[in-house]
């Protein structure tokens, strides 16, 4: 409580919080957590298996993962209820018995960086945003919902930021649902998800419907095949919708 947190090469597995959130790591009361090199694997937890931040508190996560957690109801992988932000982060095969497979963030989120991939949950099965999101570089793959959102669900009054972005074969739910307000693209790819890459149509911007030419997104390999047309087709920065 109210605290600093700094971590390098941190390790939390096997970790249980069945009646309450985060089973590997709860930043909570007015706390800032600032993680390096951590991974997150095989936690559970009712809510955010591998992390949970709550509402006023922060995180830094950067160089890190977290893998095969599992919440009984939100955000396997992570709830963010306060500010977060992830650097190069990968977030794979995590399930949630309702919303966010891999991610449920219900504040500011920003990503760059970041694999979303096989992740599993009713709605948002890789991401969910309830808040303000800004994505960068950002690859969601083999997430499935039952429902809406199988990449991502938006649900927010905030207009979701995303560049370079690619949503990418989603088996279920579609790939970016958007039941509140817009997700704007920028230089984006939506790609063979089921069963409509943006089901509802409030995608906005420039993005393009294409093969990646991942070199094997089946095995998590997401560098670029030669020729894939993705290859210096990136935007810099992003811009803020405010």
């Amino acid at each position: 409580t109210n605290s600093q947190l700094a971590s390098e090469d941190l390790l939390l597995a096997e970790n249980e919080a069945p009646n309450g959130g985060g089973g590997g790591i709860a930043v909570a009361g007015d706390s800032v957590a600032t993680l390096e090199g951590a991974w997150f694997s095989k936690n559970s937890a009712r809510n955010g298996a591998g992390l949970w931040v709550t509402s006023t508190s922060e995180l830094v996560f950067a160089n890190g993962a977290v893998l095969e957690c599992d919440a009984t109801d939100v955000g396997g992988g992570a709830l963010f209820d306060g500010v977060a932000e992830l650097f190069g982060v990968e977030l794979d095969l995590n399930t949630a018995g309702a919303t966010g497979g891999g991610i449920h963030s219900a504040s500011e989120l920003v990503m760059r960086n970041v694999v979303i991939d096989g992740n599993e949950a009713d709605t948002g099965a890789g991401l969910y945003t309830g808040g303000s999101a800004q994505l960068a570089n950002v690859v969601i793959h083999g997430n499935n919902a039952a429902s809406d959102g199988g990449g991502w669900l938006h649900e927010s009054v905030s207009t979701a930021l995303a560049a370079n972005t690619v949503v990418y074969a989603n088996p279920g739910g579609g790939g970016v649902a958007v039941s509140s307000g817009l997700v704007q693209f920028d230089q984006a790819v939506l790609f063979d998800n089921l069963p409509d890459d943006c089901p509802n149509g409030n995608c906005d911007g420039a993005w393009d419907s294409h093969d990646p030419a991942f070199i094997s997104a089946a095995t998590g390999d997401f560098h670029l095949q030669i020729g894939s047309p993705l290859i210096n087709a990136g935007v810099w920065g992003m811009t803020d919708p405010d």
